[in-house]
């Protein structure tokens, strides 16, 4: 005789299918090859990437815009403008490549920016900086807030990895750098003028500081990082203009030297 399954067991199996549905239907997912980005390392990607955070800032619900495995080559971009998306992730399984030679990017000053942002999360992934020109940040957040940097890798950069200026709420984690010992001018994390930010678990290797702490920052957290080669964590330019803001309520634990 067939047994009849239990009432509540069918309530249950349904209500976890409408959560997977739910779930599956929350997020849209915008992959940058199928908007004309290509991995071979040297045609140009970046208006691939532009029409994805265009479509992402344009969407009422959360999205990915996920980069696959291969190397993307990408001239200096800036995400920001006005988006109305405050859950943005790169989800990036691939490398970001950057252009080799000096009048690709000229004086710009950065190659990857995002600037007056929310809720962008960015996941994974290596960029390859290929020993930019003197004075380019490899990735800059301004002005932004709830934003994650997640298991990211920064290679060869030739000034600051990755820079926090002007933002509230910031984690990084995971995160690994690595430049030449030799090379100056690369602090790995830069963060300046922010507040809570945290950075967690990660290995830093440069030329230059680890980590810098600029003017303006409060309520910074370091935790279980890994430096060397390097400077060390370095609170700098203190005092070196009178209106200068004073850093506050910054604590290192589990750090390690070599």
């Amino acid at each position: 005789m067939a047994i009849l399954p239990h009432p509540l067991m069918i309530i249950f199996v349904t209500l976890l299918s409408h959560t997977a549905l739910s779930a599956s239907a929350a997020a849209a997912t915008y992959n940058v090859e199928r908007l004309g980005a290509k991995a071979d390392g040297k045609t140009d990607s970046t208006k691939a990437f532009l029409a994805a955070w265009a479509k992402a800032c344009a969407s009422p619900k959360p999205v990915v815009v996920y980069v696959p495995q291969g190397r993307f080559f990408l001239k200096n971009v800036v995400f920001g403008g006005k988006c109305n998306n405050n859950d943005v992730t790169f989800r990036i399984a691939g490398t970001l490549v950057a252009p080799s030679e000096y009048r690709v990017i000229g004086d710009a000053g950065y190659w990857i920016f995002f600037e007056h942002v929310n809720g962008v999360t960015i996941s994974g992934g290596i960029l390859d900086a290929q020993v930019l020109c003197v004075f380019v940040q490899t990735l800059g957040f301004s002005n932004s807030k709830n934003i994650k940097i997640m298991g990211l890798t920064s290679l060869n950069s030739q000034m600051f990895h990755i820079v926090i200026n002007g933002c509230n709420n910031v984690k990084l984690q995971g995160v690994k750098v690595s430049a030449s010992g030799t090379s100056p001018n690369t602090d790995g994390i830069h963060v300046q003028a922010s507040t809570g930010v945290t950075i967690l678990n990660s290995q830093i290797g440069t030329g230059d500081d680890c980590v810098s702490i600029g003017p303006g920052t409060t309520n910074l957290w370091i935790e279980d990082i890994a430096c060397g080669p390097g400077h060390g964590i370095s609170i700098g330019s203190l005092g070196k203009e009178m209106k200068e803001a004073g850093v506050q309520n910054v604590t290192v634990k589990t750090a390690t030297f070599r």
